[in-house]
């Protein structure tokens, strides 16, 4: 039996998104007391590849870490 479908929350969403538009490197997600409270970004640039546009790094604020979910534990 599948598991039902969940919403995401705007943290998880933003995570989707920079793992979705990332090409080569990482992306680290920091966790204290079962909340998100930072994300960090690396991206590696192959020379030769064509320009890309770059974002900000993105961390979580403590506004956003405060509402995020508690992770799930299995």
């Amino acid at each position: 039996m599948s598991e039902p479908a969940t919403l995401l929350s705007a943290t998880e969403a933003e995570i989707l998104q920079l793992l979705r538009s990332l090409r080569f490197g990482a992306v680290e997600v920091t966790v204290h007391n079962s909340r998100i409270v930072q994300i960090e970004r690396r991206e590696r640039l192959r020379p030769g590849d064509p320009p890309r546009r770059h974002s900000a790094p993105v961390e979580a604020t403590e506004a956003d870490s405060a509402s995020a979910a508690p992770l799930r534990r299995s």
